[in-house]
């Protein structure tokens, strides 16, 4: 029988464009190094200029991006992460409640990706306001 397991790990996912729209890319005044995703959605008006909404799809909407579901998305803010001095972080057990206290037959499988865990420095913070000046 084909089955596949309760929660089995996908082997594929569905990429590629939206039809009717194109992803644009736009950068903060003076930062050339943050790109800012957007979606120009076409009107059925010709004559209408195309609506540009926040595009959060990552790269599964590029046109020829390479997925691989075992190692997951590029680290792409990786090295400006490491470049605020965050130490490496060693990673604590799985809780039960991490996963709302599921029996183990209900578990989906771990990420098989690897990542750098980093833990924050005494004093650091999200500055809220300097984020939405971008």
């Amino acid at each position: 029988m084909n089955e596949i397991a309760k929660f089995a790990a996908p082997q594929s996912v569905t990429i590629g464009p939206i039809t009717g729209s194109r992803k644009v890319y736009a950068a903060p005044k003076g930062r050339s190094d943050i790109r800012v995703p957007f979606r120009e959605i076409a009107l059925g008006d010709p004559g209408e200029p195309p609506v540009r909404v926040y595009d959060p799809s990552g790269p599964y909407t590029e046109t020829a991006a390479p997925i691989d579901l075992a190692e997951g998305l590029p680290p792409v803010r990786e090295a400006w992460i490491e470049a605020r001095g965050l130490a490496a972080a060693k990673a604590r057990a799985i809780r039960p409640e991490d996963n709302g206290n599921v029996s183990a037959d209900h578990l989906a499988p771990l990420c098989p990706a690897t990542r750098t865990l980093r833990a924050g420095q005494s004093g650091q913070h999200c500055d809220v306001a300097a984020i939405r000046k971008i």
